[in-house]
């Protein structure tokens, strides 16, 4: 074999030794827009989810609920992370499963949605986030193809301080 055709060999196989043995990490950059502080007005309560970076692999929220006398009552914990070249979504429900984390999968993204699915739990099979404005998220939960309505939140704005 020639000088030039080991050499050509020599360098495919170093390539494709190296991007072989390179971990992929998907960016949670990509999934920036969940962060802040999203709010849902009912009756005589309001919903807050809250989520905040953590890492660059790791996004943690919590979802609560302050009723119209201040109670507050944690509702569930949840975690948003790469890990094991996936995207994870996972939920501590208080009062549910042990208070053990309920795992789901990302199956679908985009710019603006991202779908994640645990078909061996039972409700919910699927959890869907899509940022519908610039200042509205909705979540959609469904289970066995059984779509619930979505929740629509909008983000709650920073007040300014006065100096």
């Amino acid at each position: 074999m020639p000088n030039f055709l080991k050499f050509k060999f020599l360098l495919f196989a170093t390539t494709l030794l190296v991007l072989s043995s390179c971990e992929h990490k998907p960016d949670l950059n990509n999934y920036n827009w969940i962060l802040g502080e999203w709010e849902i007005r009912q009756d005589h309560s309001e919903i807050f989810e809250v989520w905040k970076p953590v890492s660059d692999t790791l996004y943690e929220g919590f979802n609560f609920t302050v009723k119209e006398d201040g109670d507050t009552a944690m509702n569930e914990h949840l975690w948003l992370e790469s890990r094991e070249g996936k995207v994870l979504l996972s939920a501590k429900l208080y009062g549910y499963n042990e208070d053990e984390r309920i795992f789901f999968t990302l199956t679908k993204k985009n710019k603006r949605t991202a779908r994640f699915e645990n078909k061996r739990y039972d409700l919910p099979t699927v959890i869907k986030y899509h940022k519908s404005g610039m200042h509205f998220l909705e979540v959609q939960i469904s289970s066995n193809g059984e779509k619930q309505a979505p929740i629509k939140m909008h983000k709650v704005e920073k007040k300014k301080r006065r100096k």
